[in-house]
């Protein structure tokens, strides 16, 4: 599987009444159009388990050059855009789309195969001011290095922004979807420092997800 440092993240709600039209949309459509651009290496949805947004579209990048190609920019233009998907954006709620570039991975050093990636728990966190520089520290030295020992974690990657927000995001690949709700997750991550730190940053949004 072909490795990438750039992400494009995407995320949204949806009302009960349009989940299933939002659902056929994204997998019929937006996601293969996607797909089919040069230099997107992946594309893959997720449904939430637990805490949201509740759908995500993640798509790994071969560089940030491939979201300024023409092939990329006419999926935003007619005709390629039609009055059908402007409508179908309409049902979007709280929508997050953010361009983000890999600063630490821990865990596998090679991506693991899409079928043993059961489940991905996705976390933004925003540290309060002044204690940027110890927060990164703490999530690159400590917290998914420690992380990545627990068993089922496949790998660990950590993500800062280019463009949009949130500024920070981790994507944890879980084998079991309901690893970090087990004992030895929390004796693997509740650390010293993590008690200490944790007074300094704020959530932006926490997911366990699924596949679609």
């Amino acid at each position: 599987m072909a490795t990438s440092t750039t992400l494009l993240f995407t995320g949204t709600d949806v009302e009960p009444a349009s989940e299933a039209a939002l659902n056929d949309w994204y997998d019929q459509r937006h996601v293969p159009q996607r797909a089919a651009v040069p230099g997107f290496l992946t594309a893959r949805r997720w449904e939430a388990l637990e805490g949201g947004p509740k759908y995500l579209a993640l798509y790994d990048l071969a560089g940030l050059e491939v979201l300024q190609t023409p092939e990329y920019k006419a999926l935003s233009q007619p005709p390629l855009r039609t009055e059908a998907d402007a409508e179908m954006a309409k049902t979007f709620k709280n929508p997050v789309r953010v361009v983000m570039s890999q600063v630490a991975q821990a865990g596998s050093a090679d991506a693991p195969a899409p079928g043993a990636i059961k489940g991905l728990l996705v976390v933004s966190l925003q540290p309060e001011a002044g204690y940027e520089d110890e927060f990164n520290d703490w999530y690159t030295m400590e917290h998914i290095v420690y992380g990545a020992r627990v068993p089922g974690l496949l790998r660990v990657r950590r993500f800062k922004a280019v463009e949009g927000t949130p500024a920070y995001l981790a994507l944890w690949e879980l084998a079991d979807p309901n690893i970090p709700n087990t004992q030895p997750w929390r004796e693997a991550l509740d650390t010293p420092w993590a008690v200490r730190i944790r007074k300094h940053f704020s959530r932006n949004f926490r997911g366990i997800y699924q596949p679609r």
